[in-house]
């Protein structure tokens, strides 16, 4: 068998190239496209079906360098918080109000379900907790957090399973949640952005006639990008220091403290700031933390 290793930075680089052949293949399948269905999620299938047939032929093997996980995985987490206003959410009323209802009670679904099953294949129940909302509702990094966790209590593979149940869950979830989305739009008569209209504006060649008016200020400016670097990197910051205080300080309700995953203290220092700059009617960039998440 061929075993291939990349480095850090080949692994940041087939990333990346991976990202531009999902791109491709979304705009040039309709069914992706019609569907919404993500291009990340395009271009992993794709890269999981590759190496799944590698390790079942035994032709090749390939491993990752992991080192950029956790920090481009807190750094999006971190771009989440900053889009929780309570100004805008204030104004969602009563539905933002039923879908945190529905929220918790899928996630509390998920836990007894997991461990349900868990016993009826006479596996550990925390092994169903692991695949149950530590992935499908947490995803990948509270698997991270909470993984290696689990298996320290016994249970052997927790966090390669608890890898794979939010893997699944992201790809089918968007495989579902697209063609519903479809559905819900067409139904609502919700008009979406015409992305080819957009591309022929951008693409198109200047003329001397044509005189913009929008005197608007760019927000993807270098400026505004610089500024969003900065309010994810001191939210990312400040944010690491939160998981360790409150397990130091929760020691005396439980043996080992409150455990939080490693993203949480970031995305609740991000959604501070970001309700801090609201309040004080001084907006940050938000387009540009947007584009950069």
């Amino acid at each position: 068998m061929i075993e291939f290793k990349f480095d850090m930075v080949q692994t940041m680089a087939i990333a990346a190239a991976l990202l531009f052949v999902g791109n491709y293949i979304k705009q040039k399948v309709c069914v992706i496209k019609r569907y919404y269905i993500p291009a990340p999620v395009v271009s992993g299938i794709i890269a999981s079906l590759i190496i799944l047939f590698g390790r079942q032929t035994g032709l090749f093997s390939v491993t990752f360098d992991v080192t950029l996980q956790s920090l481009f995985m807190n750094a999006f987490f971190t771009t989440v918080g900053f889009m929780a206003s309570l100004k805008l959410l204030s104004q969602g009323g009563l539905g933002v109000v039923v879908m945190l209802f529905a929220a918790t009670l899928l996630l509390t679904l998920q836990n007894i379900i997991g461990c349900s099953l868990a016993s009826v294949f006479d596996l550990d129940p925390k092994f169903g907790l692991i695949t149950g909302s530590v992935s499908l509702t947490g995803g990948h990094g509270t698997v991270g957090a909470f993984g290696k966790t689990i298996e320290d209590l016994g249970v052997v593979g927790a966090q390669t399973a608890g890898f794979a149940a939010a893997t699944y869950g992201l790809i089918v979830g968007c495989l579902i949640g697209g063609p519903i989305g479809k559905l819900l739009l067409k139904r609502n008569k919700v008009k979406v952005h015409n992305d080819k209209a957009a591309d022929e504006v951008i693409n198109a060649e200047p003329t001397k006639d044509v005189v913009s008016t929008d005197t608007r200020p760019d927000p993807f400016s270098g400026t505004n990008l610089i500024n969003a670097t900065v309010c994810i990197a001191i939210s990312m910051g400040l944010g690491s220091l939160v998981a360790p205080y409150v397990k130091a300080h929760t020691l005396w309700l439980m043996k080992d403290g409150l455990m939080l995953p490693s993203y949480l203290g970031p995305m609740l220092i991000a959604a501070l700031i970001r309700n801090i700059t609201d309040f004080a009617k001084r907006p940050i960039p938000m387009e540009a933390i947007d584009s950069l998440g």
